[in-house]
This record gives C-alpha cells, sequence and structure tokens, in this order.
C-alpha cells in the first residue's frame, strides 16, 4: 500500500490486506446504523469488497499514448475539427 499527497495506490494482494486498509472507514460508517444491523450490513460490506476483488484485478488502463490513439479518442478530435 502506497500513499502519498496527490496519489493513493492500494496493492490488494489479498482479500485480508484489502479489508485491513477499508475496515477504519467501514467500521466509522457503521456508527450512524442501528446497532442490530451493524453485524449484517459489515458483512454485506465484506462479501461485496471480495466480489470486486477480481473485477478490480482484471481492468486494464490504457496508457497515456494507448489512449490518445484510441478511435473513440480520434473520432472526437475529428469532429472537433469539424466545428472549427
Amino acid at each position: 500500500m502506497n500513499s502519498s499527497k496527490h496519489e493513493m495506490t492500494i496493492d490488494c494482494d489479498s482479500y485480508e490486506d484489502l479489508i485491513k486498509y477499508f475496515n477504519p472507514k467501514i467500521k466509522k460508517s457503521l456508527r450512524n446504523i442501528p446497532l442490530q444491523e451493524q453485524d449484517d450490513l459489515n458483512q454485506e460490506i465484506h462479501i461485496k469488497i471480495f466480489e470486486k476483488i477480481n473485477t478490480m484485478k482484471s481492468i486494464t488502463v490504457p496508457g497515456f499514448f494507448e489512449f490518445l490513439n484510441s478511435p473513440l479518442i480520434k473520432k472526437s478530435y475529428e469532429n472537433r475539427k469539424n466545428f472549427d
């Protein structure tokens, strides 16, 4: 887990690391929930985090030049040139 003033990246090699990272925020947010529902909601949040780990790991983000060369950006640029 690396953090700096302008950027926060989470190295989630394991589910436990991710839960440790988010646990303080989860607990703080659960204080606003009735006591009877806190355990259930806490469990649901943990389940959702577990479900999303694979999704997060499979996302590929293009590099800057790959993004600029993408068909959508090229089309947008062409459309803008036509309006000028």
